[in-house]
């Protein structure tokens, strides 16, 4: 089991279920991810850490997760950021590519997609500082 314990990762997801799935898989890789419900949290959590990786629900209630992806974009570059999206929305998906999004991953996902898709985006974030 490979252990990522210098991935920091902030997962934001208004959907108790979706945070919870998401610790659940990524404590045993060794990564304690830190949580927002929303964009403004998010923006909050951002200011106050640094990360390697956010995951970022496309949709929350107020601001949305493709708001938060530009904030991401400008302030912290270096983060690579993963959308979370809905097997309806990967037109959403594909418009956050091009705003500069690491990937995408559908509800509902494997751990093992996930993880990868992690791994992948924060040694991206590590070879472009």
């Amino acid at each position: 089991m490979n252990h990522h314990k210098d991935i920091r990762v902030l997962v934001v997801d208004d959907e108790e279920v979706y945070r919870s799935m998401l610790e659940t898989m990524l404590e045993p890789h060794g990564i304690s991810p830190a949580f927002a419900t929303d964009a403004d949290g998010a923006i909050k959590v951002l200011q106050s850490q640094t990360f390697n990786v956010v995951i970022l629900d496309v949709h929350m209630p107020g601001r949305n997760g493709v708001e938060v992806l530009s904030f991401v974009r400008q302030h912290y570059p270096a983060t690579a950021v993963i959308m979370l999206t809905g097997t309806e929305e990967v037109q959403i998906a594909r418009d956050c590519m091009k705003l500069g999004a690491f990937d995408f991953v559908t509800k509902p996902f494997a751990a093992s997609d996930l993880l990868e898709t992690i791994v992948r985006a924060s040694t991206r974030g590590e070879r472009s500082t």
